[in-house]
């Protein structure tokens, strides 16, 4: 049993928490993009409609923002769970010679 002082990590699960914390950015990536395009084409038909749509584009255009910064978190989830990774083997690898009997 570990004692309450040892620190350990299951790199490969880690890792496949930062892949999709890495997926979940490309997703709101695409999203922010879909709704730039939708946000223009709303604002070019605003004419036709008599306005209409251009209600609809000022709501995509506070909703946008948002869905920019989940994406945001989203990779810099990733990031810090790979630097987490990377600094937890340096630190095993450094301390491996420290304890040989």
């Amino acid at each position: 049993m570990a004692s309450s002082l040892e620190t350990g990590m299951r790199y490969e699960e880690v890792e496949q928490k930062a892949k999709i914390f890495d997926g979940m950015g490309d997703v709101f990536r695409a999203a922010a993009k879909a709704l730039e395009a939708a946000i223009i084409i709303l604002k070019a038909t605003a004419f036709i409609s008599l306005g209409s749509t251009e209600a609809l584009a000022a709501y995509l255009e506070n909703i946008k923002p948002h869905v920019e910064k989940l994406g945001n978190h989203a990779e810099e989830l990733n990031r810090d769970l790979l630097n987490a990774i990377k600094e937890h083997r340096q630190a095993d690898q450094a301390a491996a010679g420290l304890f040989k009997g």
